[in-house]
């Protein structure tokens, strides 16, 4: 029941295409998006834009943020499932790379 629950609240987050993946893509740009909003967005940012993923990976392996918000183990399976599962675009192996590093810090 709370797996169920968890999902929903996640998919009712990610971003949809238009002006909240826009907000989304400038937040990043101007490294004021929150880690875990990039962890749950992080597939769609990185596929409108794939120029973001180095900024990307800067939030993902930044301590002070991690640990300023704890994300859980779920929540970084989750961003890892979404990357496998992803069409292939520039940075994909690095950003799983970048992910799962980040989630071997925590865990």
């Amino acid at each position: 029941m709370k797996t169920i629950e968890r999902k929903s609240r996640t998919n009712r987050i990610r971003a949809n295409a238009g002006e909240d993946l826009g907000l989304l893509v400038n937040l990043l740009r101007q490294n004021k998006i929150g880690y875990k909003m990039l962890l749950r967005n992080l597939v769609e940012i990185v596929n409108d834009d794939f120029e973001l993923v180095v900024q990307a990976v800067s939030i993902l392996s930044n301590k002070a943020k991690r640990n300023a918000v704890q994300p859980t183990q779920l929540e970084f399976q989750d961003t890892l499932v979404g990357l496998r599962c992803a069409d292939h675009f520039n940075g994909k192996e690095i950003l799983i790379a970048s992910v799962s590093d980040a989630m071997q810090v925590e865990w």
